[in-house]
């Protein structure tokens, strides 16, 4: 019995050792996978780290593409490289970030569209070489850059929501004067010269284009991305494809309507006529990413004419430039007024008339919006507008497509 409770109790002795060890195994089994598990977070928490550094990078320089290494993060080091994807678009990039903890190596990354800070005089909603006896006043609300190359005249609270500049350090108050700049100032800056070169518009018109010399130039656009078109008073209507290169140019007057699919310059060294409605097929008020575009681009006016089809509601989705004269109606004292309603911005000389304040008003009353999308697109060939980015507080716009 003693001998038999002997070898019952060595056997007992037996199995809690082996036990123990392998409580001890798993116990350092368990340290050590905790251990990798933390690693691996910390490796991974690193590389997305990286990932958002260099999102930051391109946002502040959306030209820079390359690679940064040995990147200090919370104990470990990232690797990052960010490279075109003209595969998927030319304005797409790939970040690649490797994350490296306790010799534990992880990934993240991601794919994103980029877009720089247009330097097109697309860019604002209202631009001015002179002002003159122009004020802007309480009911006036601009979105986007506002410029003049001449002092603003201020009364009343008109409201501005982006940077506002002038070459003049101060503006012109008249009476009650508190003017709201929610997207700040940059009063006093360097002129931004009123001097588009027309150069590449009528290359690009000449050469995949459509040019017309000599003769005024109807236009029609249609929804399908066609456009009818007559050469002279007397010519007979015939229709083509917008161009590749997006650019329509004539030295005569060019008289225009219709709605737009796709991407257009309509450029003269005359004036441009808007005979009725200009709009976008693809509304950009109802849909951002819509990408149809247009630019009107004169030496002279642009003019709203005076016809029963624009006393009707004027609708017109395109950013104007008049280098030498004005954006202006043909006729403003007609009674009733009517809305214009113009999304998309105005640069020009000096500010033209399109209504007349009264009791009744006259003429157009202005609705006007601003069209987001020009901070970053600009229509064809649209031209340059030097140091026109001076005071923006970004230089570039990111939207990611994934992130993994």
């Amino acid at each position: 019995m003693g001998k038999a409770l002997l070898i019952i109790l060595g056997g007992f002795i037996i199995l809690y050792s082996g036990f123990q060890r392998n409580m001890q195994d798993t116990a350092k089994e368990s340290a050590n996978d905790s251990s990798m598990r933390y690693s691996k977070h910390q490796a991974k928490y690193i590389a997305e780290g990286g990932t958002n550094l260099m999102l930051s990078q391109l946002k502040n320089n959306v030209h820079w593409r390359g690679e940064k290494t040995d990147i200090p993060i919370a104990g470990g080091t990232a690797d990052v490289f960010a490279f075109n994807r003209n595969d998927l678009g030319n304005n797409t990039v790939e970040i690649k970030s490797t994350g490296t903890f306790n010799g534990v190596v992880d990934s993240a990354g991601a794919l994103i569209n980029i877009w720089a800070v247009s330097d097109r005089f697309s860019r604002f909603s209202y631009f001015s070489n002179r002002e003159e006896n122009i004020w802007f006043y309480s009911r006036d609300t601009l979105y986007g850059p506002v410029h003049t190359n001449s002092r603003f005249n201020m009364t009343g609270t008109p409201t501005f929501y982006g940077l506002v500049s002038s070459v003049s350090p101060t503006y012109e108050t008249m009476g009650y004067t508190n003017p709201r700049f929610l997207g700040g100032t940059n009063f006093g800056r360097d002129r931004i010269n009123l001097e588009p070169d027309f150069g590449p518009l009528q290359d690009a018109a000449n050469n995949g284009g459509h040019l017309v010399s000599n003769y005024p130039l109807y236009l029609k656009f249609q929804s399908d991305g066609t456009y009818m078109y007559k050469v002279g008073n007397y010519g007979s209507w015939q229709t083509r494809a917008i161009p590749d290169n997006g650019v329509i140019a004539c030295n005569r007057s060019i008289y225009v309507e219709g709605t737009i699919n796709g991407q257009v310059t309509i450029a003269t060294t005359n004036k441009i006529i808007i005979t009725n409605d200009i709009i976008y097929t693809d509304n950009p008020m109802e849909n951002p990413e819509s990408d149809d575009l247009l630019g009107l681009v004169a030496y002279d006016d642009i003019v709203i004419q005076n016809n029963s089809e624009n006393r009707n509601v004027c609708k017109i989705q395109a950013t104007l430039l008049s280098r030498d004269g004005s954006f202006k109606a043909e006729y403003i004292d007609f009674i009733p007024s009517t809305r214009l309603e113009l999304y998309g911005g105005i640069v020009q000389e000096i500010r033209g008339a399109v209504g007349r304040l009264g009791s009744p008003p006259r003429g157009f009353e202005k609705r006007y919006r601003y069209d987001e999308r020009m901070e970053y697109m600009y229509p064809p060939f649209y031209p340059i507008a030097p140091g026109a980015v001076s005071g923006s507080s970004t230089m570039g716009k990111i939207n990611i497509i994934y992130w993994k």
